[in-house]
């Protein structure tokens, strides 16, 4: 993409709602959820790496707590592994049960990066085939959620008044391709037909969480959660190093 070129191209802009009227409280932490050497690496299979020997990017667990008028709960996560778990999903619920936390108002999501962990699936092809050797890490289970109910706990205790609003935009073609054209072309019945418009999903949307950091103060923003079609393989099959990928990297950089 040309230097200076805008990144983005259309803009939907949603009203932010009014911080004199809240009916929102929220709060947001961030914890480690980096494991130690010697696990198997998600996502290249038997090609990829049997174990990580360390990190180059620690890698985090997000999480943003929210609460209505009505004191109905939501957590939303968000995780630098590579795919949703729906042990650790159910797990993570139980232990917040007590927080109002069950598995319908847990929202649980990854980046999908290709430089963190296996091992915590409780489906035998996540373990088996899709990590660089085949394993199930009951400890790194147990510790993950641990490390995330200790996050979701100190967040529910530390509700402020917050707004929410949702933006939308169309990302310039040029700043995303999609590598694998030619399969895409094929699930149309004339492949040759040119769709370039249609090869990639360029749409952006991003939640934004403004709280109150004390009575009388001015909102400031405490959370953004993005969701945009972007494949965490910026780290190949031969890394050995665990890594947040380029959505562990925009996290920090939007702090």
């Amino acid at each position: 993409m040309p230097a200076g070129a805008p990144v983005f191209v259309q803009q939907e802009r949603i009203a932010k709602p009014d911080p004199q009227t809240p009916t929102l409280r929220a709060a947001a932490r961030a914890v480690d959820i980096t494991p130690p050497p010697g696990l198997p690496m998600y996502g290249y299979g038997s090609v990829g790496e049997a174990a990580a020997i360390g990190y180059w990017l620690r890698l985090e667990g997000r999480l943003l707590a929210l609460e209505d008028e009505g004191g109905q709960r939501l957590l939303m996560v968000q995780l630098d592994l590579g795919a949703s778990s729906a042990l650790l999903h159910r797990r993570l619920a139980a232990a917040l049960g007590k927080e109002g936390i069950a598995p319908d108002n847990l929202v649980m999501a990854t980046t999908h990066t290709h430089a963190g962990p296996g091992g915590f699936f409780g489906h035998r092809f996540y373990n088996g085939l899709v990590a660089g050797r085949p394993a199930y890490e009951p400890r790194l289970v147990d510790w993950l959620v641990e490390q995330l109910a200790s996050g979701a706990r100190d967040a529910f205790a530390h509700l402020q008044p917050a707004a929410l609003a949702v933006g939308v935009a169309e990302v310039a073609a040029g700043a995303v391709h999609n590598r694998s054209f030619e399969a895409w072309a094929h699930n149309f019945d004339d492949p040759g037909e040119p769709r370039p418009k249609e090869s990639v999903n360029r749409r952006l949307t991003l939640i934004r969480v403004d709280a109150e950091p004390s009575e009388g103060a001015p909102y400031v923003p405490i959370a953004a959660w993005s969701i945009f079609a972007v494949h965490g393989t910026s780290q190949d099959r031969k890394n050995t190093l665990h890594h947040g990928d380029v959505h562990g990297a925009a996290a920090r950089l939007i702090r």
